[in-house]
């Protein structure tokens, strides 16, 4: 097993979610197999398909649709990108994407809202995670390949798309979005919480530069004397892993295992990544905000924070994705590639939470709505051009945010504890 030591040797170490394919590979082949019969197979019932099936058909197309059944059926984060797919992913790794702002899955076969990103046009015209979209355009998605919901949502800048939601039990609405550039910041509302002397920042996600300016708001903290920090992680689904490991290191004591990355046997052997940084706002205690909507590298962080005891987890059970997606481009097409799970990465305690999550240290529930009160009135604060119409202010400023309530409360016990046992400690010194 290796171990990581110094945590920007990462990615030379191979712990990257992103590089590219290299000029020659090779796989290794099962004893006794050979893959060119199968190939054989393929080429055979492609030449059917071109002299016999009813409808026309060429090359290219069927090329692709194999490509793409073979790598999704891999699991469901596999992936091949074609050019204007791998251009996207590209963009949203670096912080900008061209769109509405919004993540999808399919669940029972309706298309849902994972998460729209706080700020974006999605956000501002107010669909909510777990919305269903039922049409876009007036075109019924039933049926439809995510690449063809992409390419109904997207559009030219400044023009308009309209989804057809459906909520609950209620009938479905029209949601007019006017397509943008969206260029929400990753790391957003970094503030000292009114009447205490916490500090709350949250993570949006893991896209380049955002543990750049998580340090930096580190920095600003310990200027200002705060006693204590909550990182809010809710609805984070994640990105680059290598931000979340320079994130964990930067707030972890020196030596402590941040996670540890297992691949396939005899292709990539484990790494035990650890942190090697001074420990930032040493001593103080930290919550972190987690929920469904909490995947992939915010789960990294939650669980590095949670297994070393340097933090306690606030909110509900999260996504339960700890797989890491590498983008290999392709060497015969440069502008595609395949997104590939090369590996998996465990917590500190060497617990696989793939499909399971990671379970609050305080259960707090909340729901959707109260959840996007929150943003907004956390929003208004710092970034009061992501907030959209003003009267969406108005009804959240009334609104609580429980996990954050109790994250508060629990760290201001730990404050006075703490200020309790030093002053027990100075009374106890004898004069000299």
């Amino acid at each position: 097993m290796v171990v990581v030591k110094n945590i920007f040797s990462v990615l030379a170490a191979g712990a990257t979610v992103v590089f590219s394919m290299p000029a020659s590979t090779t796989a290794a082949e099962p004893e006794g197999a050979s893959p060119y019969e199968d190939v054989r197979a393929y080429v055979e019932a492609m030449m059917l398909i071109l002299d016999s099936h009813v409808e026309q058909s060429d090359v290219k197309q069927l090329t692709y649709a194999a490509i793409e059944g073979m790598i999704s059926s891999l699991d469901p984060y596999s992936n091949y990108l074609q050019s204007d797919e791998f251009a996207s992913l590209s963009r949203a790794t670096s912080g900008n994407m061209v769109g509405i702002g919004i993540v999808v899955s399919v669940t029972d076969g309706k298309w849902t809202v994972d998460y729209p990103v706080p700020g974006s046009p999605a956000f501002q015209a107010g669909i909510a995670p777990g919305d269903q979209i039922v049409a876009i355009d007036s075109v019924d998605l039933e049926g439809k390949t995510m690449k063809q919901i992409m390419e109904l949502i997207s559009g030219e800048i400044g023009s308009i798309v309209v989804l057809t939601i459906a909520r609950g039990d209620s009938e479905p609405s029209d949601f007019t979005v006017r397509r943008t550039a969206v260029e929400t910041p990753a790391l957003q509302s970094p503030r000292m919480i009114d009447g205490s002397n916490i500090a709350y920042v949250c993570i949006s996600r893991f896209s380049s530069g955002a543990a750049s300016a998580f340090i930096d708001a580190l920095d600003t903290f310990e200027d200002n004397n705060a006693e204590a920090l909550v990182i809010d992680l809710r609805d984070n689904p994640g990105g680059l892993i290598s931000e979340a490991l320079l994130m964990a290191d930067a707030i972890l004591p020196p030596g402590k295992t941040i996670t540890i990355i297992k691949g396939r046997p005899g292709v990539r052997e484990p790494q035990t990544i650890e942190s090697s940084s001074t420990e930032m706002l040493s001593g103080r205690p930290i919550a972190l905000l987690v929920n469904g909507g909490s995947a992939s590298a915010a789960e990294l962080l939650a669980a590095a924070v949670k297994d070393n005891g340097r933090g306690s987890v606030f909110g509900s059970k999260t996504f339960g994705k700890a797989s890491v997606q590498t983008i290999f481009q392709m060497v015969s097409r440069p502008d595609e590639g395949a997104l590939l799970t090369t590996a998996y990465y465990y917590t500190p305690k060497d617990v696989l939470i793939n499909g399971k999550g990671i379970s609050p240290d305080f259960a707090v529930p909340q729901s959707s709505a109260e959840l996007r009160d929150s943003v907004v009135k956390r929003l208004f604060k710092t970034h009061p051009e992501l907030c959209g119409d003003i009267s969406a202010y108005a009804k959240a400023a009334a609104s609580r945010d429980a996990p954050l309530e109790a994250a508060v409360e629990h760290l201001n016990k730990i404050i006075a504890q703490q200020k309790q046992q030093s002053a027990d400690s100075s009374s106890a010194t004898p004069p000299q």
